[in-house]
């Protein structure tokens, strides 16, 4: 399911807003579970991740650290 997800929103965003096919999810994912207590924390993070991204700051554990505290 997940890689017809990926396959088919990549040939969309290329057919829709990207030159010469351009764009693709990297080949890795991954899903977690998490509670309803700490989902407020997550979403923030989330929302600031392009941040984390350009200061260099990203947590181990696939950046879930930060929300899981």
């Amino acid at each position: 399911m997940i890689g017809q997800l990926k396959g088919s929103s990549s040939h969309r965003v290329n057919e829709k807003f990207v030159s010469y096919n351009s764009f693709a999810w990297q080949a890795e994912y991954g899903v977690f579970s998490v509670s309803e207590k700490v989902l407020p924390r997550i979403v923030e993070y989330v929302k600031n991740q392009k941040k984390h991204h350009l200061e260099n700051r990203l947590l181990d554990s696939l950046e879930l650290d930060a929300v899981s505290q």
